[in-house]
Order: structure tokens, then sequence, then C-alpha cells
């Protein structure tokens, strides 16, 4: 399914197909257990979200063992977080190759994985660390199944060496493996899209 808008060609899209999608719609309905929970306004982690934050926390200073702890952990709760809140403003309700789907039909607005890329970018730049780099990554560039994450490498690290979290597969959750080891994408540094943060220092 290509991650990128498509040529909007309302006229080859039937009515039972339009009709079978909004029944799954309402089918659907939501993405699975909630990762952050609001009290009086704020936003924090719920049980599971914290549970993820700290799978995610170990798995970067594995990657980087002289990486500062407290460092890891703000990535980590800072990227599930995010991936929360934008899951509910991207009005996730289904799987990443359908949403993108609703996307191109004009019943989403965004949720393409660059802009899950963008997004998330925005949540972490602000945390100026000091022991990890952030890097925009893509793979398959310019083609209909080209793919874009965040990446995570220890200070001064080549790309290769890093740890990509990517929120677009799993609609919010956060996946994450070492560059070299995604079995689903082979992955090399970008600069970032014109206007999105600057991520490489």
């Amino acid at each position: 399914m290509p991650d990128r808008p498509l040529p909007r060609s309302p006229a080859r899209i039937s009515p039972p197909f339009l009709a079978f999608l909004a029944f799954s719609l309402l089918l659907v309905g939501c993405t699975g257990p909630a990762r952050i929970e609001r009290e009086g306004g704020a936003v924090r982690l719920s049980a599971l979200g914290r549970t993820e934050a700290q799978a995610i926390t170990n798995a970067l200073l594995t990657m980087h063992p002289a990486g500062d702890p407290a460092e890891a952990r703000r990535i980590a709760e800072m990227s599930v977080q995010a991936g929360g809140e934008l899951a509910e403003k991207y009005r996730v309700s289904m799987p990443a190759p359908e949403h993108n789907l609703l996307i191109n039909l004009g019943l989403r607005e965004r949720g393409l994985c660059w802009q899950w890329t963008w997004d998330l970018s925005k949540h972490l730049v602000p945390l100026r660390l000091q022991t990890f780099d952030l890097h925009w990554g893509v793979s398959n560039f310019d083609r209909f199944n080209e793919h874009n994450s965040v990446v995570v490498t220890p200070r001064g690290r080549p790309f290769a060496e890093g740890m990509l979290l990517d929120p677009w597969r799993l609609g919010g959750q956060i996946t994450y493996f070492l560059v070299t080891k995604d079995p689903e994408y082979k992955w090399v540094e970008r600069d970032p899209p014109a206007g999105a943060p600057r991520l490489a220092r």
C-alpha cells in the first residue's frame, strides 16, 4: 500500500465498496488498549504505556550502554505518549495500510508514515538530548512502498548503529528494531523534508 496520497478517482470507487468501508469503520471502532490516559487535562502513560516505555528504555540502553538512562527513559516515554496522542488525533481505527487508504479516499486527513515521523519528531526534538542523536530514516525512497521513521543512535555514531522508533506500523504503538534487524524494511538516512523538525546535529 503506498504511503503517500494517491490521485483520487471518485468515479472508480463503487458505492458497495464505500458502504463496506463505512461498515468496517463502525465494527473496528478502536485500536486496542490505551497507552495514555487523561486526568484533569493532563496526559500521562497508562500501565500499558509505562510497560512499553520501560521495554524501549531497556532496548535503547542495550544499544548504547554508555547512554544516559534518564535520557533513554525520556525518549521512550515521550515516544509512547506521542504515539497514543497521535493515534487519537489521526482517528486511527484500522491497520496502517487501511488507514492510508482512508487518507487517499479523503476520509482521514493525516496518518501516513512520513506524517507520523514528522509529528513524533516534534515531540522528541525539544528533549535536547546529549547522549543520543535523532535521525530521519527512509526505506524504499520514492517508491510505492516508501516508509519513514525516526531513528535514534548513540551520540555521534553512524545511522546504521541506530534503533528505529516507528509508530506507523501498529497505529500508534511504537515498533522498535535495530536499523539492521528490521525484518520488513532496509533503512538509510535522509534529510528531513522541508519544514520538518531538524533532527541530526
